[in-house]
């Protein structure tokens, strides 16, 4: 009697592991970020199941950052401005068969440089726009996830889907 529970344990722990994801198990995460409307950027991904994903499309971009006073004399200081999207999706399949996706997203726009002088260094500040947001969810495999704010009159909408491969 002992041995039959026993045994009807391991086939229970057998059948439960087999409906779980496996660790190689293939997700594919899609997004797509729209500002007023307007796409900005729409890339897909696919990653191994609990396996961080990044994305990166960045464009560095250089500017005189600060000035520094030596000798007598200005001298500049370089910098630089990532402008594009950084992002990272992990993907996970829950123990009902649903996608948890953890992410963080982060999108830059350059607008324009204010500039002022020190001495006869301009210096540049940096004005951008963006979105930046970090969060989870669950979805079921291939629905997809929409997140809108608007911000400072803008509307932006960033549309996340998750299918297992």
């Amino acid at each position: 009697m002992k041995l039959k529970a026993v045994l009807f344990a391991v086939i229970a722990a057998i059948t439960t592991a087999a409906q779980a994801a496996p660790a190689s198990e293939m997700i594919s995460v899609s997004a797509e970020l729209t500002r007023d409307g307007k796409t900005v950027k729409r890339f897909d991904l696919s990653g191994q199941n609990g396996v961080p994903a990044p994305y990166q499309e960045l464009t560095q971009i250089g500017f005189i950052e600060s000035a520094v006073k030596s000798g007598g004399k200005w001298w500049p200081k370089s910098g630089t401005f990532a402008e594009g999207v950084s992002a990272v999706f992990t993907p996970r399949v829950t123990s009902d068969g649903q996608i948890l996706v953890k992410y963080v997203f982060d999108y830059k726009k350059l607008i324009r440089f204010d500039k002022k002088m020190f001495g006869d260094v301009e210096v540049q500040r940096p004005v951008s726009e963006g979105y930046d947001q970090s969060s989870s969810f669950t979805i079921n495999s291939g629905d997809q996830r929409e997140f809108t704010t608007v911000n400072q009159g803008v509307k932006w909408q960033l549309i996340i889907a998750a299918a297992r491969q």
